[in-house]
């Protein structure tokens, strides 16, 4: 079992501080953590050794079987019909060896997003924000704190099914945790907005993983803070 970190999130410089306009972070580990709504799906992606199967997803849809795709065009629409989600911008598409995902911009908002993953035959997950906030984190300190290799990680944190859809946001804290399948076990992550005014605030994201015979993997919490300016992003003021 990996010992419980605490990743807290703190407006003074420290050693693994990363700034970024968004959200600040701190964590123990030498990799930088960095969060973008794109860049940290993309992060994730590159430690669970995915590789780009396209960079657009009206180009990935054609390689889809006809079934495949209305059922693609379908989830894309639910997302789209979110006002918050409308502008139909998405990510890149990755794929691992059983998964397929990718994650839909805000059109308002600089930190939310919701990510969806598929198998060959349905949609297996729809995530939201703090859940790919958590699944980046995560990658990141398998990969760089306890050495696993991509093929781990991808079998430990990647989503093949989900409990129920997370389409949240950064503001409202969940009522249950997400429980998630993967290849090794399961996922349980749950969220807690500790404060928020006028799109500044902090939250506490908690995620566990656990093999399928009750073995715990490791266990996480991450603390932050984070001012969302829109989907507009600025500089940070420097001092």
């Amino acid at each position: 079992m990996i010992t419980r970190r605490r990743l807290i999130g703190t407006a003074t410089a420290s050693a693994g501080l990363l700034i970024t306009p968004n959200m600040i972070i701190t964590h123990a580990y030498a990799a930088p953590i960095v969060w973008s709504i794109f860049g940290a799906i993309g992060k994730f992606a590159q430690n669970a050794g995915a590789a780009i199967a396209a960079n657009l997803v009206t180009e990935w849809i054609k390689t889809r079987s006809s079934e495949n795709q209305k059922l693609v065009n379908e989830r894309n629409a639910r997302v789209t019909e979110i006002p918050e989600f409308s502008s139909n911008e998405f990510s890149p598409v990755y794929e691992t060896r059983n998964s397929s995902f990718y994650a839909a911009k805000s059109t308002v908002s600089s930190i939310d997003t919701i990510a969806l993953f598929y198998d060959n035959t349905s949609c297996t997950s729809t995530l939201d924000g703090p859940c790919v906030l958590a699944l980046q984190v995560a990658a990141e300190v398998l990969a760089n704190k306890f050495n696993y290799t991509e093929d781990q990680i991808c079998a430990t944190l990647v989503p093949i099914s989900a409990n129920r859809d997370a389409a949240g946001d950064f503001e409202n804290s969940y009522d249950n945790p997400i429980e998630i399948g993967t290849e090794e076990g399961s996922l349980s992550i749950n969220y807690t907005n500790n404060e928020n005014n006028n799109g500044k605030g902090n939250g506490t994201i908690n995620i566990t993983a656990i093999k399928h015979n009750g073995e715990e993997i490791f266990s996480e919490e991450i603390s932050f803070e984070y001012n969302d300016q829109g989907s507009e992003t600025e500089e940070p003021d420097e001092d």
